[in-house]
């Protein structure tokens, strides 16, 4: 009768036992809640945490590849000799994270809406969509780290009467809004 073979501890063994890695791992993922599942994308790359041996271990993950909601997520993962391997994730007992997804803007966007802003052009843009667009810039500042947005100010709803280089500048200004609300609902849907 031959003895189970013991193996040593992998390096991921060894994450599995720090909070503070797995914290520092799992930085710019968030955790998909169990009514999320189904909705998250092919490509996006996920991490996950299986409970294994009495033990909950944390896996690296990969990219998705295949979602097969409500059983099980495929995803596949660059080996060392950099052969993809595919591997399959019991999305019903394993936690699992996804990976944030930055959002950029166009910059010369911005610079129009900054400029409209720091002229004094702000009381064209109404309430409603300042408040909007205020939301906007707080998810990117929080998303993506920065501060490099100033903290816009509530100002007065729309003038009905405008001149010509107000409504021109009014128009310029709802474009860029427009364009950012769709940025935004964009971001919504691909945050799942």
């Amino acid at each position: 009768m031959s003895r189970p073979r013991s193996r040593a501890p992998t390096r991921l063994d060894e994450i599995s036992k720090d909070d503070e890695e797995i914290t520092k791992r799992l930085k710019n993922f968030d955790k998909i809640s169990k009514e999320e599942l189904s909705d998250i994308e092919i490509g996006t790359f996920i991490r996950y945490i299986r409970y294994k041996d009495k033990e909950w271990k944390f896996r690296t993950g990969g990219i998705l590849s295949f979602n097969g909601y409500p059983e099980y997520f495929c995803i596949k993962f660059r080996m060392k000799n950099g052969i993809w391997k595919p591997h399959n994730i019991n999305i019903t007992e394993d936690v699992i994270f996804f990976k944030k997804k930055k959002v950029d803007y166009d910059e010369k966007e911005v610079k129009i809406l900054l400029q409209a802003l720091q002229t004094g052009y702000l009381k064209l843009v109404r309430s409603e969509d300042l408040k909007k667009l205020t939301d906007v810039y707080d998810k990117v500042q929080k998303h993506n780290g920065t501060e490099k947005i100033p903290k816009l100010l509530h100002t007065n709803d729309l003038d009905e009467e405008s001149e010509s280089e107000e409504h021109d500048t009014r128009d310029r200004v709802n474009t860029v809004v427009s364009l950012l609300m769709q940025s935004d609902d964009e971001y919504s849907s691909s945050s799942v």
